[in-house]
């Protein structure tokens, strides 16, 4: 039984439509990049008149937001978001589905090892991912060189679309070892939402607050475009963090996996 053709089947459907995502999310968001670069006067003077709490927690600064990178970070706020669902969702449904299903029993009694078993899976999560992460960055670099005639900082572009990558991984891991801790998940979506909108809104409320403390609590916020656009770089710390937690939850996860007693189907 060759799992990992038998879970890129079931995830195929998915993945078709979360390329199609960012094929025509990119392009049309970043159709309005030029309007904001005509106004860019306007537009600095109504940001101004924000108050600074609502700008920290949209991330938006009045000084960057017009250039194309810039408005491009902020756009990516967003994208990162829906990077974290995705992946999140299915980390947590390659393995659950098979308690929801009632298959688990099915799966184990095959005479293969549990972490063939696991690594199988996460292997098919990975290529599900890295497809959409293809599409991404197809559509991101076709858009902002489309909407950018006269060029624009490729490096610094680069450095905010490959978080992209990092976050995925990162929730890719948490959602499997969720998965594996609990094996009772009704609703791998449900789960997903409330996990993603509570770490987006941990971040908007640290970057409101100002709080390096709740910013640990958010993943979505190790990654800080502002501070990549003004020093060309990541935080080190941070990007350290991101790999730490996704390289144990990925072992955590894998472990239980390999260990923990599974319950009969019923």
């Amino acid at each position: 039984m060759n799992i990992f053709v038998s879970e890129m089947r079931q995830y195929r459907k998915s993945a078709v439509a979360w390329v199609i995502t960012y094929a025509v999310l990119l392009p049309l968001v970043m159709s309005a990049m030029p309007m904001f670069v005509e106004e860019s006067g306007a537009i600095k003077d109504m940001l101004s008149k924000l108050p600074e709490a609502v700008l920290a927690s949209l991330e938006i600064n009045p000084d960057l937001f017009t250039g194309s990178v810039g408005y491009f970070s902020y756009v990516f706020l967003y994208i990162g978001l829906t990077a974290a669902v995705q992946a999140l969702n299915l980390g947590l449904s390659v393995i659950s589905k098979e308690n929801r299903m009632k298959t688990v029993d099915f799966l184990l009694s095959k005479p293969v090892p549990r972490a063939f078993i696991y690594l199988q899976k996460l292997s098919a999560a990975l290529a599900v991912l890295f497809i959409s992460q293809v599409s991404f960055y197809i559509a991101a670099v076709v858009s902002v060189s489309i909407q950018s005639p006269d060029g624009f900082d490729f490096k610094t572009f680069a450095l905010i679309a490959l978080t992209f990558t990092f976050i995925q991984l990162f929730f890719l891991c948490l959602g499997m070892f969720l998965a594996v801790l609990f094996d009772r998940i009704k609703s791998a979506v449900s789960l997903t939402m409330g996990v993603a909108f509570g770490v987006f809104f941990i971040g908007m409320v640290s970057s409101i607050a100002d709080s390096e403390a709740l910013r640990y609590l958010s993943p979505l916020r190790y990654f800080d475009n502002g501070y990549i656009i003004a020093n060309g770089a990541y935080e080190t710390r941070f990007l350290a963090l991101a790999w730490i937690l996704t390289l144990l939850f990925a072992a955590a996860g894998f472990v239980v996996f390999i260990k923990k007693d599974v319950r009969a189907a019923v």
